[in-house]
């Protein structure tokens, strides 16, 4: 026969916990009986077991977001560059000639490229290590040279100031703290 017993209340990491005492007999080992418990001590074992749970898996999404950011921005920056490929025409001498012009006054030292485009995208700079300075071919055609060398100034400067760099911790910053 088996003999229910008290039950015991340990302790541990400051967590009370009822520990149920089982008793087998010698004829009887195979049926155990858990003694049931006299007073009801609440579990944080489980709680804290499904905070972590709940942790781990908010984790790993944003880990998963994260890194599908740092992954979209560069396929983003590729598509857009091969839609600039597409889209490039001849550029007239006058503006490559006031862009080069621009750039010794500046005292930009790193040669920037010039991308007519035949869309409505930009004016822009874009490329970190190799600037691409991007004007539609609209503007170039319609804006007297005074206004496009305003225009051309504008963009070097983020070139000189090192615009692009900020842009891209922005865009590690974004991919860190995407919600």
């Amino acid at each position: 026969a088996v003999k229910a017993m008290p039950p015991e209340t340990t302790f541990d990491e400051n967590t009370p916990r009822v520990s149920y005492a089982v008793e087998r007999t010698a004829v009887d080992h195979d049926r155990t009986k858990l003694s049931a418990p006299t007073d009801r001590v609440h579990s944080n074992r489980n709680d804290s077991s499904q905070w972590d749970s709940w942790c781990n898996a908010l984790l790993c999404i944003w880990i998963a977001s994260s890194l599908g950011w740092l992954i979209y921005h560069p396929l983003r920056f590729r598509a857009f560059a091969a839609m600039v490929d597409r889209t490039s025409i001849a550029v007239p001498a006058i503006v490559r000639n006031q862009l080069e012009a621009l750039r010794l006054e500046l005292g930009i030292r790193t040669r920037v490229q010039l991308s007519v485009v035949d869309s409505l995208v930009g004016p822009a700079i874009m490329g970190i290590l190799h600037p691409r300075l991007i004007v539609p071919r609209i503007i170039v055609e319609q804006v007297e040279v005074s206004q496009l060398r305003i225009l051309l100034a504008h963009e070097l400067i983020h070139v000189r100031r090192g615009d692009l760099w900020w842009s891209c911790l922005h865009v590690l910053a974004r991919s860190c703290w995407w919600f």
